[in-house]
């Protein structure tokens, strides 16, 4: 009717299909979470509230308010949620933990401060990066952070060149969300084979959380 769209108003799980492996469901969601905070970089970064939980739409309180943006904002009890939070065979006791967590890291790194650079995909000559793999790099100062996002169902293989995004010489990155190390070949190149909706948040450095920050397993 002659307007054009403003923003979605869809719950992130519900804009995607839904997959039978509720797991791999629970890992693509998070994956999509990574990739869209990497991109967002220095820049500020809200999320909806059913985002933070994985909540599907809430069709009934906005039907009840006539409040589109009310499909994103579910009024929850707290006794239920807290039941919900803690049960790992539902989706919101999936994805909390890891939700926190990667929103701690992201304010923490030193390399998203909003006086850095804006993010960059990195594309090389030199790479040999499957299309479905999105690396993304964010730099402030001396920092630097490369994530990489594997947006497909399958596994898949990647070698890139990561001499030039960060300081020489360079014989490993660390990879926060699993927290471990990943070594670099001697041409200072990067081998990975990342599984289904698998996320890297790669650093020289190990990010610097207050405990207090965290939730662990």
């Amino acid at each position: 009717n002659g307007k054009e769209p403003y923003e979605l108003c869809v719950s992130t799980r519900d804009s995607m299909t839904k997959l039978q492996n509720q797991d791999l469901e629970g890992h693509r969601f998070l994956a999509f979470y990574t990739l869209a905070f990497s991109l967002m970089g220095r820049n500020v970064k809200a999320i909806y509230f059913n985002d933070l939980l994985g909540l599907p739409n809430d069709a009934e309180r906005a039907e009840a308010s006539g409040e589109l943006r009310d499909l994103k904002r579910t009024k929850s009890d707290v006794e239920d949620l807290e039941k919900r939070l803690t049960n790992p065979k539902v989706f919101p006791g999936k994805i909390f933990k890891d939700m926190n967590n990667l929103i701690a890291l992201v304010d923490c790194d030193p390399a998203l401060h909003f006086r850095g650079n804006e993010a960059e995909f990195i594309h090389q000559s030199d790479s040999t990066q499957p299309e479905s793999v999105a690396v993304i790099h964010n730099t402030c100062g001396g920092h630097h952070t490369m994530v990489i996002v594997n947006v497909a169902d399958e596994i898949k293989h990647l070698s890139i060149n990561v001499r030039r995004y960060g300081p020489n010489p360079l014989r490993s990155l660390f990879e926060n969300i699993s927290g471990k190390s990943t070594p670099l070949d001697s041409d200072g190149k990067l081998h990975l084979t990342v599984q289904p909706y698998q996320r890297l948040w790669l650093t020289k450095e190990k990010v610097s959380i207050p405990v207090n920050l965290l939730i662990r397993a």
